[in-house]
């Protein structure tokens, strides 16, 4: 049976994460392989959005990255629905929630002046850019980065 991804889901990069996953070293941080399902890595992969929304193709360049925002993702009615949903459900606060639950204590260890008023799950999430009242801004950000077009100098002297 085919699924169609697009349809409101709430699959996120860290439903197959568990916190004996972290590695405090050399920073936190955790790996895991295979995050999203197959099927549905492949529908984001073939219904990426169109570089030509946020690309400026006279100044592409060798090897630049271009990232487009999760609130031009989200407000953007030609980007497929099943980008727009990847971009909503990750700067969720349900989302920020499995972050708290995955890294909750680090985060305070690391932040003790950002979070000693408030619990972690206190605080209110908006998406970065949405001039909403939040305590913390998420963004989501697909990535194109251009072709390598040219030799770096350090190759050329390699060479």
């Amino acid at each position: 049976m085919k699924i169609n991804w697009s349809d409101n889901n709430s699959i996120t990069i860290l439903d197959r994460a568990r916190p004996e996953m972290i590695d405090l070293e050399p920073f936190p941080h955790l790996v895991i392989k295979e995050a999203l399902p197959i099927s549905y890595y492949k529908a984001l992969y073939n219904e990426f959005p169109n570089k030509d929304l946020y690309v400026d193709e006279n100044n592409i360049g060798s090897n630049k990255y271009f990232w487009f925002k999760s609130i031009d993702l989200l407000n953007e009615p030609s980007i497929p629905k099943i980008w727009r949903n990847f971009a909503r459900v990750h700067t969720s606060n349900a989302f920020f929630q499995k972050i708290v639950l995955l890294f909750g204590n680090t985060i305070k260890l690391a932040y003790p002046h950002v979070f000693n008023q408030k619990s972690l799950n206190e605080i209110r999430t908006s998406v970065r850019g949405s001039n909403l009242s939040s305590d913390l801004e998420l963004d989501c950000q697909p990535t194109y980065c251009s072709p390598v077009c040219k030799s770096h100098q350090f190759q050329e002297k390699l060479i």
